[in-house]
């Protein structure tokens, strides 16, 4: 009996406190970072906005254009990060993906062959045309996410947030959230 009652206990001192749990603090690289790449939140992952599949991926919708846009506008005037169009250069790589709960998408897929790297023939087989599908799920809100970047890959997240209509607007709602939390960081870092 003594056994239950001293588990029971600590269970309820257990669960008692974690109703006071702080949140996790913001890495520190979220304040020490000066440039950041900004792209676009896809089941493959990370993908910059320059990179040339970013310009022909069917995934990327005008509205995913839009978010990246109103975001890119309101990041310069907080004139806190620098962006820079190379991953590889950045320290933060932000992503954007406008809610959506599924989209789906198709084309024309052409091939016209290749050459032959032993020059025994002038052409490969592989001239066709054929249909091109693909579809895509995710959360019906909009998604912003900031990573560690790597050498211009994702590293670990260290920032998400979701919001309908999050990233609308001159001043998106989700990027004064990022704002916030950076600048209650940066401000309690200051403490003694």
């Amino acid at each position: 009996m003594r056994k239950f009652g001293a588990a029971l206990l600590v269970s309820v001192f257990v669960f008692s406190n974690q109703g006071n749990a702080r949140e996790p603090k913001l890495s520190a690289l979220l304040l020490q970072a000066r440039y950041v790449a900004l792209g676009f939140e896809t089941a493959g992952g990370f993908l910059g906005e320059w990179e040339t599949h970013a310009f022909v991926s069917a995934n990327i919708l005008p509205e995913d254009r839009q978010a990246l846009a109103n975001l890119s506008g309101a990041l310069r005037k907080w004139n806190r990060y620098a962006i820079t169009i190379d991953p590889r250069q950045a320290e933060l790589l932000i992503a954007v993906r406008a809610g959506r709960l599924a989209s789906a998408n198709g084309g024309i897929h052409v091939e016209t062959g290749s050459i032959d790297p032993t020059g025994r023939t002038r052409r490969m087989p592989g001239v066709g045309i054929g249909p091109a599908i693909g579809a895509e799920a995710g959360p019906p809100s909009d998604y912003l996410a900031v990573y560690a970047a790597h050498e211009g890959e994702e590293g670990p997240r260290i920032w998400r947030k979701t919001e309908d209509d999050g990233l609308g607007g001159k001043d998106p709602p989700l990027l004064e959230n990022f704002k916030s939390d950076v600048e209650a960081a940066a401000k309690q870092s200051k403490k003694p």
